[in-house]
């Protein structure tokens, strides 16, 4: 069990967690394993590890993460051009999607 943090990406941010891993071995077919094994997580409000394959949408990581829009916020003010981003990364942070700054919130980071 851990405590809960102040990062707002962090899978314990504002909440107890624990942490279950799954592994495949590389060239092993993993898909409908971990499909099944992530339906279990989603029961749960789950949170992917960023290290991790999963199959969360830019949507579903909003309901679990309460700091996602910031976070894309800042994403896309510090690399507008997305030069850190891939193909993977373009669709997981939907950057095709405009986000603007909240200025209501800018000073609150938790």
């Amino acid at each position: 069990m851990y405590i809960p943090t102040i990062s707002g990406l962090a899978p314990a941010y504002q909440r107890e967690s624990a942490y279950i891993a799954v592994h495949m071995y590389r060239g092993m077919p993993y898909q409908s394993y971990f499909q099944h094994i992530e339906e279990i997580f989603k029961r749960y409000q789950g949170r992917p590890h960023w290290g991790k394959i999963h199959t969360r949408t830019s949507e579903e990581l909003a309901e679990l993460y309460p700091r996602w829009l910031d976070f894309r916020r800042v994403r896309a003010t510090l690399d507008p051009e997305g030069m850190f981003l891939n193909g993977y990364l373009h669709k997981l942070f939907d950057t095709d999607t405009l986000v603007t700054p909240d200025v209501t919130n800018i000073s609150s980071a938790g």
